[in-house]
């Protein structure tokens, strides 16, 4: 399991551990950017699920408004 998936701040950084091994880029990245992340594992597993799929969903919808306004196929 990734940190960000993790119960609690000591869990995290267990899973930053085990996971620095294999995959250090990610590590870093976590690292990089932990200020911010530590505040978002006070959150419940499930809210941290909603707001991850949330966030992807965002990300689809802006490609396709790209796509779309690049292409101009359904414009009036």
């Amino acid at each position: 399991m990734l940190a960000d998936q993790a119960p609690d701040l000591h869990e995290a950084l267990e899973r930053a551990k085990v996971w620095g091994a294999r995959y250090p880029a990610i590590v870093r990245l976590w690292h990089n950017a932990w200020a911010e992340f530590v505040p978002f594992l006070a959150f419940d597993v499930e809210i941290r699920r909603v707001i991850c799929s949330t966030n992807a969903i965002e990300s689809v919808n802006a490609r396709i408004r790209r796509a779309v306004k690049a292409r101009g196929h359904f414009r009036r």
